[in-house]
């Protein structure tokens, strides 16, 4: 089991990412009432965190631009193992949805209008940074830290009330089939922003156990 330390919702996951990002299935309560595991404190001081390793799935063909970012550790015969998030980044993949030239008009996180500039393109660099660097080395510092009892359903993306991700694609299979093997989808495309930094927001949420672990 890991211990638990407090009990907060967390509606702004991977703020710093160089690009605009919108969850879907954030965590927002611990279990108060797990049990410590028995000196889980001293061993973690003397041996170090678990293991834990991201795994970038390349997808199949057919599938899309969905991508699936495990992080598997050694120790997961209690119930508890490492949040499972995918990556969805239609709009990352569509000329129409990002910037690809000065000039281009586009539509914004927020629906507004918004004229490219140089510095805006999303380049193929620049979108292999997003997607194979910075993502996962994201996704793997959450994952260290937070456990969950693993969904077992597929997660259902509703229609409506999503707020700022109806300016996201979102695949049709995640409103009808859902998205399975997984407890966070991240929908995922890169604006032109007046703030140099980052951020993310939920489309919805759902409750789910969560131990946050001591950094």
């Amino acid at each position: 089991m890991r211990q638990p330390r407090h009990t907060a919702p967390l509606p702004l996951l991977l703020p710093w990412l160089i690009m605009v990002v919108c969850c879907a299935g954030v965590c927002v309560a611990a279990d108060r009432a797990v049990k410590h595991r028995c000196g889980f404190d001293a061993m973690m001081k003397k041996y170090g965190r678990l293991p834990t390793a991201v795994v970038r799935e390349v997808p199949r063909r057919g599938q899309g631009a969905v991508q699936a970012y495990t992080a598997a550790s050694e120790d997961e015969d209690d119930g508890w193992a490492p949040i499972r998030i995918r990556v969805s980044a239609e709009d990352m993949h569509n000329p129409l949805r990002h910037c690809t030239a000065a000039g281009d008009l586009r539509i914004d996180h927020d629906g507004r209008a918004i004229t490219c500039e140089a510095d805006d393109v999303l380049t193929e660099e620049r979108r292999n940074i997003i997607l194979r660097q910075t993502l996962p080395a994201a996704i793997q510092l959450h994952a260290e830290r937070l456990s969950v009892k693993p969904v077992t359903r597929p997660v259902l993306i509703p229609r409506t009330g999503l707020g700022m991700c109806d300016n996201f694609t979102i695949p049709h299979k995640h409103h009808t089939v859902g998205v399975a093997d997984a407890e966070m989808i991240i929908y995922a495309n890169a604006f032109p922003t007046s703030d140099p930094n980052a951020w993310a927001g939920p489309c919805f949420r759902w409750m789910m156990v969560v131990h946050l672990l001591p950094p």
